[in-house]
């Protein structure tokens, strides 16, 4: 009779599996795999709240003289925060999945992360990149047209700012949120074959 899913956790764990050298591999490598997705988070996580501080330190130095300014500072400060709180929520929820779990709920939990980790690096992250240009459109109306610089310098300042969220938006993420999925379908795709070996070996 084919052995439940319970079962087949029950004996990965005690170890009853003979024909499976490589399981302490593939659970060691999930787990550093995890390890390191959750730290380029956390790092990411610094990168933001160091924003929010400066954006709180321009505030409290300069004194503007437009409101639009101000709205758009305020609007960097919420739109930031506001992606760092979705960033903080998966290394939460990745600090919470325990690789001793059952076979079973380690896939379900990962595969949990990996649609949460889809949401944040699409539609969080175009939301997040949207508000952002934006903000910064209300905030470059005072610090660049009514600052006295001459047009030449207002255009080069805007055309290197347009280019350095292109490459952001366009380069930088993708090849940041192409390696984070890749890194957590390779982890799923290794303890699925785990799982299906498992499931062949306790019917012997």
């Amino acid at each position: 009779m084919r052995k439940t899913f319970d079962d087949i956790a029950y004996i990965w764990k005690s170890g009853q599996v003979s024909k499976l050298p490589s399981a302490d591999e593939i659970v060691s490598s999930a787990r550093k795999g995890l390890s390191k997705i959750k730290n380029k988070i956390i790092v990411e996580v610094a990168s933001l709240s160091l924003a929010l501080i400066t954006i709180i330190w321009v505030c409290s130095i300069f004194r503007f003289q437009y409101l639009s300014t101000y709205i758009g500072l305020g609007l960097m400060f919420l739109t930031v925060a506001g992606f760092s709180f979705f960033r903080i929520r998966q290394v939460l929820f990745l600090r919470k999945i325990n690789v001793n779990n059952a076979p079973k709920d380690y896939l379900a939990d990962l595969k949990q992360f990996q649609l949460e980790q889809k949401k944040v690096n699409t539609t969080y992250y175009t939301w997040y990149v949207i508000l952002l240009n934006f903000a910064f459109g209300l905030y470059f109306y005072e610090v660049l047209f009514r600052s006295g610089l001459r047009t030449i310098w207002q255009y080069f300042a805007v055309i290197i700012y347009i280019a350095w969220m292109l490459i952001a938006i366009f380069y930088i993420n993708l090849i940041k949120s192409r390696i984070e999925e890749e890194r957590v379908k390779q982890v799923i795709q290794d303890l699925e074959k785990l799982q299906d070996t498992l499931s062949e070996e306790s019917q012997l």
